[in-house]
């Protein structure tokens, strides 16, 4: 039982001594006191209004754990429906909720298996049902060691399972309640676009959800790119490179060089640049270094940050729409930081070759 640490420690995240905690259930100081030093237990009713208190179930209040075979065996059980949804598999998951009432990965993957069956079957009872374990799920949600389950997280797919039921409304508004760090920008923006035929509204979180997919695949792509470095495949490298660039120039008005365009060219340049070296490929690593100084140059005689040259986008861009990145305010700046991050001396002496009559 862990119910004397689990006490102390959700008493210590809400931010309360022990005096204050026992002011709020109605006993002495003393009792805490024994409660977190495992010299008592409170009484069962006590129990049930600290587990509502802190909003956490009483199994994880208590430290109860389920044997992990079980309950490991259930949850790939519930994968195996997912990838193959019938009513057959359905009155099993109904078992399982029946076995594991109070457990947060159970809840969300049964959850997400009726929300499946809804959008397949447009079986309104089952949206219902998964509302309805994703609501009791937000109440297990101290359970969770993950950061990316929470209760913003729990509550925004209650707000998608709401379209998907047609009542676009109720599922707006909690979408953008939600919206933590934009995360549901795309979603949105599409809702209000496509179900709700409310364009001007949808533009800024179309916007938004666009700018925040470009800045998410270049540093996922490029992550890649090292990653392929480090393993010494830099065929692969290349190809990602490529595929890369091959995005940013589908983007762009046709021959445009300029803006916010040529730093991003700029620094993929010296990234390719730092592949060839680690291939063996000096000369093509040289030539590359002589790209990205030239764009740098582009870049930082008129610096422009706007997304305004993007193909797609024929609208107006309103104010403090730019890009930015965190590696410097000029191009040449960016580079140097790119360079050190990369720790390549080779790199840092060829690329100061490059520009020394700059």
């Amino acid at each position: 039982m862990k119910l004397s640490a689990n006490i102390r420690e959700l008493r210590r995240q809400r931010g309360m001594t022990q005096e204050k905690f026992a002011e709020v259930f109605g006993v002495t100081t003393g009792a805490v006191y024994k409660w977190e030093s495992g010299l008592s237990v409170p009484d069962l009713t006590l129990i049930l209004e600290m587990a509502d208190f802190f909003g956490v179930s009483t199994d994880m209040l208590l430290g109860y754990q389920m044997k992990n075979n079980r309950l490991e065996s259930a949850l790939e059980e519930l994968d195996s429906f997912i990838r193959d949804i019938n009513p057959e598999n359905l009155a099993a998951a109904d078992k399982i909720l029946k076995k594991y009432p109070n457990n947060l990965k159970i809840a969300m993957k049964c959850a997400g298996l009726y929300y499946l069956s809804g959008l397949e079957t447009r079986n309104r009872e089952m949206f219902e049902h998964a509302v309805s374990l994703l609501e009791k799920a937000s109440q297990m949600v101290g359970q969770s060691t993950d950061p990316e389950i929470s209760e913003y997280t729990i509550s925004a797919e209650i707000g998608a399972i709401y379209m998907a039921m047609g009542e676009h409304e109720k599922g707006l508004e909690l979408m953008k309640k939600n919206n933590i760090g934009g995360i549901y920008n795309d979603s949105i923006g599409i809702s209000l676009a496509a179900f709700m035929h409310r364009p001007e509204e949808a533009e800024p979180y179309l916007l938004k959800g666009l700018l925040q997919s470009f800045g998410t695949f270049s540093n996922s792509t490029l992550g890649y790119v090292l990653l392929f470095c480090e393993r010494g495949d830099y065929p692969a490298a290349r190809d990602s490179i490529s595929w890369l660039q091959e995005i940013l120039e589908g983007m762009l008005q046709e021959k445009d060089e300029s803006g916010f365009q040529a730093k991003t060219k700029a620094l993929i340049s010296v990234i390719s640049a730092y592949v060839e070296i680690k291939s063996g490929n000096t000369e093509k690593a040289h030539e590359t270094l002589i790209k990205a100084a030239e764009y740098a140059r582009l870049f930082d005689k008129d610096p422009d940050y706007s997304f305004s040259r993007i193909r797609s986008i024929s609208i107006s861009i309103p104010d403090g729409f730019n890009m930015h990145d965190s590696l410097g305010v000029t191009a040449a700046e960016s580079i140097k930081t790119l360079i050190q991050i990369l720790k390549s001396s080779e790199l840092e002496t060829m690329w100061q070759g490059v520009t020394a009559h700059e």
